[in-house]
């Protein structure tokens, strides 16, 4: 009865094998389980080793008779098992051999145990095992075991070792405080709780390698199922900080860069939205931002403006990116000139692209310009309105600019005169004074001395061969560091003036031979008058002594006035002839 209730009880085959008479039974769940029809398959030994693998057979034969012939009572074997569609299924089997006095067998009762189920866990396990551990040899991670108690590594892979410089033995002889030089045993034990508390965890922390290097690791850690072990896998993420760090020094320095710009920045969209913007002056800006920003650049930008900003919008949505476009906004203070530059930004694979302008005020920059416009005008005016021949020459002697007066002066086209070396332009005279000046300029500066400028006449050599004289003055143009860019010059023709010099002094010669013949007639004249007139005034102070009536003496007295009167002409005619002459001595006497 007790055998009964089991048999009922049970989900495996019960068989009884009486080996004396080679009969043999099994139960119901032979049927029920592999589904045999029992006409078919009635019991009996050869249909019962008719279901078993033939591949199987020869190995269980083997197990079985070896029970048999031992002394043994237990026999056990694992085999497949035939279902009646075909199919095998995993049957672990067990018997008990029942012996007589001598040892001999005489009956096996046992049953068969469907595994197939198991056999197909063991074998996911084992496939899991499997990929597991290939897993933990194909991951760069670094994977540790580790005792959540003690902290020390129980188990590692492979890169565990190649990260770390450590062989599997030394690391499994150290404790995560060995390696970790951030978390101090205290800190580690806190860590291990949360993890063990919230079931995972992830932390940034640094490592110590066999070498001593420092290496930046993120760590994540599971508890491990029913044991106080921590699964962590470590990535080495030394690059990606580096990396991090390179980016957060590129956006410091790009903050720094954006900052020191004068620049305006504007975040907008295709057509022409503000999104964002960014100034180092709010004085910079056209309006206050609660009153362009979501707004379109026509909305809050006159037409001139916008239409310009709307056409460099469209160039770099379509080229990518634009450059040194100018624009005006009339502002309180006056008109207001700004440069722009553009370039697409992409958001995304499918967004819509935006744009980020640069907008530089060049006011400044455009008030120069037209001073400077003016500037060159005025001078322009000038050089091609005066006779005087404006040149400039660099330290090399090249001409770089001459002035339309050279074809009035030289003959030459500005153009001609501009190819021309110096040999073709000063006489050898003039050259050798012009090199004579250029080398002790070049002395000056080497010297650090102040620049002399030049003043000098030159002759100059015109289109048709002839000579001719210039007055020319020349000054040195310098750079900020005191090195000579160029001479700026003038040269003015005196050829007319030299020629009324030259007949001016022809003149003064004749003039001053003719004064020294004048003198020469009357220092001789005056003195053929004199020696006369001395010998008529001798003669009339004699007659004086003489008695002499009233009359006589008066006209003595006449005669020798007269004489005097004369004699006086006579000698300031000399004294004249002498100042001509150069030769008159001055007494100083008590007046």
């Amino acid at each position: 009865q007790r055998y009964d209730m089991v048999n009922q009880a049970t989900s495996e085959v019960i068989w009884d094998w009486d080996i004396r008479t080679h009969t043999v039974w099994w139960n119901d769940n032979f049927y029920l389980q592999y589904g045999h029809d029992r006409i078919e398959t009635p019991r009996s030994f050869e249909n019962w080793i008719k279901q078993i693998h033939p591949e199987d057979w020869p190995r269980v034969e083997a197990t079985l008779n070896a029970a048999l012939a031992g002394s043994g009572t237990l026999w056990t074997s694992q085999y497949r098992f035939r279902h009646r569609q075909g199919e095998y299924a995993q049957v672990d089997a067990s018997a008990i051999i029942q012996r007589d006095a001598a040892g001999k067998a005489l009956r096996m009762v046992g049953s068969i145990r469907d595994i197939t189920e198991l056999r197909q866990a063991d074998q996911r396990l084992a496939e899991a095992a499997d990929r597991y551990d290939k897993m933990l040899r194909a991951t760069k991670d670094a994977f540790w075991l580790v005792d959540a108690d003690s902290g020390r590594i129980l188990d590692v892979n492979a890169a565990a070792e190649t990260q770390s410089g450590y062989s599997r033995e030394e690391l499994l002889q150290l404790r995560v405080p060995d390696i970790d030089v951030v978390y101090d045993p205290e800190q580690l034990g806190q860590s291990i709780a949360e993890i063990l508390q919230m079931g995972w965890g992830v932390i940034e922390t640094r490592h110590r390698t066999q070498s001593g290097r420092i290496i930046d690791v993120e760590v994540s850690t599971l508890p491990d199922a029913g044991q106080r072990n921590l699964i962590a896998f470590i990535r080495d993420i030394t690059l990606r900080k580096q990396a991090e760090l390179e980016l957060l020094q590129t956006r410091d320095r790009l903050e720094a860069m954006l900052t020191a710009m004068p620049d305006l920045m504007f975040h907008i969209t295709r057509d022409g939205t503000f999104l964002d913007f960014r100034r180092v002056n709010p004085e910079h800006l056209y309006l206050p931002p609660d009153q362009f920003l979501g707004k379109t650049v026509r909305e809050v930008l006159p037409q001139p403006a916008s239409d310009i900003i709307m056409s460099a919008l469209a160039t770099a949505i379509t080229e990518g990116t634009v450059h040194g476009v100018n624009y005006s906004l009339p502002l309180p203070q006056g008109l207001n000139w700004y440069e722009l530059s553009a370039a697409r930004m992409q958001t995304g694979a499918t967004d819509e692209p935006e744009v980020i302008l640069l907008v530089r005020d060049i006011t400044t920059r455009k008030q120069q310009e037209q001073q400077l416009r003016l500037s060159e005008q005025r001078h322009r005016i000038l050089a091609e309105n005066l006779k005087d021949v404006i040149w400039a020459m660099r330290p090399d002697g090249l001409i770089t600019y001459v002035s339309p007066a050279v074809e009035q002066v030289r003959g030459y086209t500005p153009e001609e005169a501009l190819r021309q070396p110096i040999e073709q332009i000063l006489a050898p005279a003039a050259r050798a004074s012009a090199v004579e000046y250029l080398e002790s300029l070049g002395a000056d500066l080497q010297a650090g001395r102040p620049p002399r400028s030049y003043r000098g006449e030159q002759e100059y050599y015109r289109k048709d061969g002839s000579i001719f004289w210039a007055e020319v003055t020349a000054v040195p143009l310098l750079r900020e560091d005191g090195t000579l860019v160029e001479l700026i010059g003038v040269s003015r023709d005196i050829d007319e003036r030299k020629r009324y010099e030259e007949q001016l002094k022809l003149a003064r010669d004749a003039a001053d031979r003719a004064n020294a013949a004048k003198s020469q007639f009357l220092a001789h004249m005056s003195h053929e008058i004199r020696t006369p007139m001395n010998a008529v005034l001798g003669l009339t102070q004699l007659l004086e002594r003489e008695p002499l009536t009233p009359g006589q003496a008066a006209m003595i007295r006449h005669i020798g006035e007269a004489g005097d009167s004369l004699l006086r002409i006579i000698n300031d005619i000399l004294d004249f002839s002498k100042i001509e002459a150069g030769e008159l001595h001055v007494d100083s006497r008590d007046f």
